[in-house]
């Protein structure tokens, strides 16, 4: 489900761009793998994230314009703990306080991590469970995207950095 909506995106990206994209998916991963992360963490994951990560475990990126480094696009469990923990910690950005963060599960970016997408996991502000949000560096806070992750993942916009 989840792979064939986010391939038949790309189709359409590359349809109307000619970045000369690729795209290297995740193995998927299990639901022993996903509880232990969530042990870990201390949190549960969204049902719609879990049956993604199921799928495919991230999804790499590389293009003429960001070089011949695969970038991660998509994050997969190991990037929660590693490349998005590292960034959330040293990141001269400002960003939502903790009470927020722990309320959303963070899910893809672009732009270098300046904008990251989250899945509203918990009530807040105005928010609601299963909402897409988006945090961009230049904003500074969390601001709605779109009403689900199966809308997020069909939609061309997302398919480069």
């Amino acid at each position: 489900m989840w792979k064939s909506r986010l391939e038949q995106a790309i189709e359409a990206f590359e349809e109307r761009e000619e970045l000369g994209s690729e795209y290297r998916f995740g193995e998927p991963v299990t639901d022993e793998q996903i509880a232990a992360l969530e042990k870990q963490l201390g949190r549960q994951f969204p049902t719609e994230l879990r049956s993604l990560w199921k799928e495919f475990n991230g999804v790499l990126y590389r293009d003429a314009c960001w070089g011949e480094q695969w970038i991660p696009m998509y994050f997969g469990t190991q990037d929660i703990t590693g490349t998005l923990a590292a960034y959330l910690a040293e990141t001269d950005n400002v960003i939502p306080d903790a009470a927020q963060i722990a309320c959303v599960a963070f899910f893809a970016q672009q732009n270098g991590m300046s904008v990251l997408y989250a899945i509203c996991v918990e009530r807040f502000d105005d928010f609601v469970p299963g909402q897409v949000l988006v945090l961009d560096s230049e904003v500074e806070t969390f601001e709605f995207h779109c009403a689900t992750l199966a809308e997020f993942v069909s939609d061309p916009e997302h398919c480069s950095l």
